[in-house]
Parts: structure tokens; C-alpha cells; sequence
């Protein structure tokens, strides 16, 4: 499991992204249709077509993080809406597990460290 500071701004690109791309590839995405700067500290998720599998990519100052989850069976059921571009960090950590942020159910020990 990758661990996110709930410091770090987690941007979501809502359009599916070609699996193809590497970092390079990735980058350019975010460059160009992001419109932003991929090495600013942000993590960038994004999907494959069939919402099977996720793909983030991380700069930590010195070098990429390009991470891919896979569901072995299934789809991930829930991706933010073309109006909600950031995520939290709680967000993010149930979409990896395939689940829906919406409907979980937090005990309320997060609000201590949030």
C-alpha cells in the first residue's frame, strides 16, 4: 500500500488515459492537458478506459513514482466527477482499495489527524 500525507494535493485526470504511456508519456498528459507541472509535488491519478486499473504518478524531489493497481475482478466503482479535480488523501486511499469514498464509513479517530 502506498502511504499519502494528507498534505499532498492529489490532482485526478476524469478522461481515461492510454495505459501505454510511461513517465515521459504521463508527464507530457499533464503538461498539456492538465495543465500543470508534474515535478510540483502533486500526485496525478488516472484511469484506463475500462476503469480496471489506476495509475499514479509522484515526483518526490528526486525522481517519478508511476504506480498501477490492477482489480482481479471487477471495475473500480466510483471515479470523481469532470467537477471535483482533487481528491483527498482518504479519498484516494479507498478509491485503491476499489472502493466508493461516498459510501464509506470512517470511525471518528480520522478527525484527529486530519
Amino acid at each position: 500500500m502506498f502511504q499519502v500525507s494528507p498534505s499532498v494535493k492529489i490532482m485526478v485526470a476524469h478522461d481515461p488515459v492510454s495505459f501505454r504511456y510511461g513517465i515521459d508519456g504521463l508527464s507530457g498528459f499533464v503538461r498539456r492537458e492538465m495543465i500543470d507541472d508534474p515535478t510540483n509535488g502533486k500526485l496525478f491519478v488516472f484511469r484506463n478506459t475500462r476503469m480496471t486499473m489506476v495509475r499514479f504518478l509522484y515526483y518526490d524531489g528526486q525522481g517519478f513514482y508511476l504506480c498501477t493497481k490492477r482489480v482481479s475482478k471487477g471495475r473500480f466503482p466510483w471515479w470523481p466527477s469532470k467537477e471535483q479535480t482533487i481528491i483527498s488523501a482518504r479519498e484516494f486511499q479507498v478509491l485503491l482499495w476499489a472502493g466508493n469514498p461516498i459510501n464509506a464509513k470512517f470511525s471518528d479517530d480520522w478527525k484527529k489527524i486530519a
